[in-house]
């Protein structure tokens, strides 16, 4: 399935992706190997699933697994609950229904779980792609990196939507302190680079070096980093 087609069908779905974290979505999928899988944690509706599908599609055919509760869960429970007004609190049929009728479901493989317990009991293949779009706590965010970083390897991609909220910021700027991702760079609000640490416990291990100079270098580092044209560019990575 191609770009355009893509994002017309993306965009009959309800979520909060601009077209151009859209187009991320369906270029890194694009680039996956066929023996990767592509994983999202936080799928809503399958707006973000539809973009990755469609770029597997067009490439290696990489399954796309969608880790969701299918139940608003976190801190952003009441928004979802208000989101979803007079339907079923279970949206899974909902998000079933717009992934057939966007015409990627051969690839797609919805799992209702919490995100770090999906973790623990993963079986499938190394994680080339992931998708980080759950809970955005700064706590729910680092669990989920931390549990999900023991699926994935040395240069596997890894993108962080609503980069700009204190939780995945707070978190994201700490992994790209300790160059526990490189290469970074953003599109809107979706931050993207590729994995240099893999493990949880190395990935801990790294996080811990310096939680005291975290702080204190953080304004510093964020000084550093100027947007143009929705990309960022870093003056020391």
């Amino acid at each position: 399935m191609r770009l355009e087609e893509a994002l017309e069908k993306s965009r009959q779905v309800e979520g909060w992706l601009s077209a151009g974290e859209q187009a991320l979505l369906y270029d890194l999928a694009l680039s996956v190997p066929g023996d990767g899988a592509i994983v999202e944690l936080g799928a809503w509706m399958g707006k973000s699933t539809i973009m990755l599908a469609a770029g597997s599609m067009q490439g290696s055919k990489s399954a796309v697994y969608s880790v969701d509760s299918f139940v608003p869960t976190g801190e952003g429970a009441p928004f979802y609950y208000s989101e979803l007004r007079d339907r079923p609190q279970d949206y899974l049929p909902i998000f079933l229904t717009n992934i057939r009728n966007a015409g990627v479901s051969s690839v797609v493989k919805p799992v209702k779980s919490l995100t770090v317990e999906a973790a623990k009991g993963w079986a499938g293949p190394r994680v080339q792609l992931l998708f980080i779009d759950a809970d955005h706590a700064y706590r729910s965010v680092r669990d989920d990196f931390l549990a999900w970083a023991e699926h994935c390897g040395r240069g596997s991609r890894v993108v962080f939507h609503d980069y700009g909220r204190f939780g995945v910021s707070h978190f994201v700027d700490q992994l790209r302190l300790t160059k526990v991702i490189t290469n970074v760079n953003v599109i809107d609000s979706a931050l993207y680079g590729e994995v240099a640490v893999t493990g949880t416990l190395r990935v801990k291990r790294r996080l811990d070096l310096c939680p005291s100079l975290i702080p204190r270098f953080l304004k510093g580092f964020k000084n550093t980093v100027r947007f143009t044209r929705g990309r960022l560019l870093q003056k020391n990575e």
